[in-house]
């Protein structure tokens, strides 16, 4: 354990060991089917320990990591980019510290800012974990010295073995009678590979049900609202809780515990519905939304931790409107397009949590102005896709590539062959590497087809329609880190409840056959908690709906052995 002592007299100790978990059992050997074995990810636990001012730090902390060669002088991976090649990672990993301790899994693209892990980091010899820590109060240091990533990393590379080097000689003589006797799990009951060496399932462990959160102390129910994942806590505010009433309410559910604890009114922004929300790492930021009277280019920020709220300023931001996009990029929230009373804007701004100043994006090759796009943050950039433009919904999108310092950015037009249907109501995630596209509407007709768009190659490639779910709109999708989840949304005939797994590894879907009751719901929120899904609000037949629900969307195990 090493201390480094940094300005402001604060005291940061870690002491990081990382780890691998190999389980053995005799006779007993569980194997994904082989479409699984190209979707393991590439994940590297690490576990530390951060004290401040001498005691262990409580709350939400922000990383930047790092693998690095010896003395630091070689970058073999950051969790992020470099844009100013300052030597630090530009976006943080928000990770929650209890008495002092945290774990990370280095690679896991289901965290906000976190790029895959490759195996080849550990081609180098001697590999080093560096990390920065910010408490929120002063500011990224970097903690010393580097761990020194030990063979457990080096265990990925097997993935890299060329084929045909593993020889008979290397084999156990009888491995092929000792297969025979093995026991192999699949996620597919009908797995063909299995079946044609003579294999059957003698036993299947079912999906985990549904489940329904505690009703105590949550939210009226409502539409219109915004929802963000702290790390610990579902925080839900705003919306409309009936015609014309939009809300200035929310409240905080903790999944472990199973409780919800109403959100502080005092200094809360004034009610609204159709607003934004990000989550920055310690505090969730509100913008924008229609009032009772009318579009408000106010705000406000809200910190858990203290239960306070601070209002945003007004001078240089966005004029107030619905329907635009906003993400957060490590420093920034940034609001761009979007709805007001004059009609579409293709207009934007930056807001900085730490100066508390806003910044207008003064881009050049701007998209055409549109309400209603989704839009990804890979880590240097803004993608944004779709929505209602002034002709009907638009088949075309853009990035905002950012160069050096905020706001020198500039708008790339990408590629159209292969993208999706000019759609609106639809949804997108990214994966941590690309950007999946699916669903939405035009007019009438509701879509179940989407596409996956590579920014590195500017190219879209198409996503399997077998086994897709219904077509639909205003529908849920979340990243699980392998797999993107779909769920509720409306079509011609109302609120849905189905849902379906996608896995871009295998262009393949599955349907969601966890037991239970899902409730029919469109315009609806989601998150994904890391374990599970956590979906509030929406509506159902014009009617605003509250109660949470729960699913964790693994699916049923089939055990297979010889007979």
């Amino acid at each position: 354990m090493t201390p480094q002592r940094a300005s402001g007299q604060q005291t940061v100790t870690r002491h990081c060991l990382p780890l691998l978990f190999a389980i053995a059992t005799a006779g007993l050997c569980l194997l994904p089917p082989r479409a699984a074995l190209a979707e393991v990810p590439g994940l590297l636990n690490f576990q530390g320990r951060i004290a401040v001012r001498g005691a262990p730090f409580d709350g939400i902390g922000l990383f930047k990591l790092a693998l690095v060669n010896t003395d630091g002088s070689t970058v073999y991976w950051r969790n992020s980019d470099d844009s100013n090649a300052d030597g630090e990672p530009d976006a943080a990993v928000s990770l929650t510290v209890s008495g002092g301790l945290y774990s990370v899994a280095l690679g896991d693209t289901a965290l906000a800012n976190m790029a895959a892990l490759p195996a080849s980091v550990f081609s180098n010899s001697a590999v080093y974990l560096r990390i920065w820590f910010n408490d929120g109060v002063t500011g990224f240091q970097r903690l010393s010295p580097d761990q020194r990533i030990a063979a457990v990393g080096y265990a990925m590379m097997a993935a890299n073995v060329s084929d045909g080097t593993i020889t008979r000689e290397k084999l156990a003589p009888d491995l092929a009678n000792q297969l025979n006797s093995f026991t192999i799990v699949s996620n597919d009951a009908q797995d063909p590979g299995l079946v044609a060496r003579g294999f059957q399932v003698f036993t299947t462990i079912a999906p985990p049900p549904w489940s329904n959160g505690a009703s105590k102390d949550a939210p009226l129910p409502r539409s219109g609202h915004t929802v963000v994942w702290s790390g610990q806590e579902l925080l839900v505010w705003g919306g409309d809780i009936g015609p014309g009433t939009p809300s200035a309410s929310g409240s905080a559910y903790q999944p472990t515990t199973d409780q919800w604890r109403v959100l502080s009114p005092l200094n809360a922004p004034a009610s609204r519905t159709q607003h934004s929300a990000v989550w920055t790492g310690t505090e969730m930021i509100i913008w924008g939304g229609i009032s009772a009277s009318g579009y408000v280019n106010t705000g406000g920020r809200f910190n858990p931790s203290s239960q306070n709220w601070s209002a945003l300023p007004t001078t240089g931001a966005p004029s107030g409107r619905q329907g635009n996009v906003a993400v957060w990029t490590g420093a920034h929230m940034l609001i761009w397009g979007g709805t007001d009373s004059s009609g579409l804007l293709a207009d934007g701004a930056l807001f900085n949590p730490t100066t508390g100043q806003w910044t207008a994006l003064s881009a050049a090759n701007v998209p055409s102005a549109r309400a209603g796009a989704t839009a990804v943050w890979t880590g240097d950039r803004l993608i944004i896709w779709g929505g209602h433009g002034a002709s009907g919904p638009l088949d075309t999108g853009a990035q905002l590539v950012f160069h050096g310092e905020v706001p020198q950015a500039s708008w790339q037009s990408i590629a159209t062959l292969r993208a999706p249907s000019a759609t609106h109501a639809h949804t997108a995630i990214w994966t941590g590497q690309k950007m999946i596209v699916w669903g939405g509407k035009n007019g009438g007709s509701f879509f179940n087809d989407g596409a996956v768009y590579d920014p590195v190659t500017n190219e879209w490639s198409p996503i399997s329609s077998e086994n897709a779910p219904a077509a639909r709109a205003n529908h849920n999708a979340v990243w699980t880190g392998a797999e993107m989840i779909v769920l509720n949304g409306e079509n011609a005939s109302g609120a849905l409840a189905t849902g379906a797994a996608y896995s871009p590894a295998a262009n393949k879907w599955r349907p969601l056959a966890n037991p239970g009751l899902p409730m029919a719901r469109s315009a609806t929120s989601a998150v994904w908690t890391g374990l599970e899904i956590l979906i509030f609000g929406g509506q159902a037949e014009g009617q605003p709906l509250s109660a949470l629900q729960r699913l964790n969307p693994q699916p049923a195990w089939h055990f297979f052995r010889k007979p």
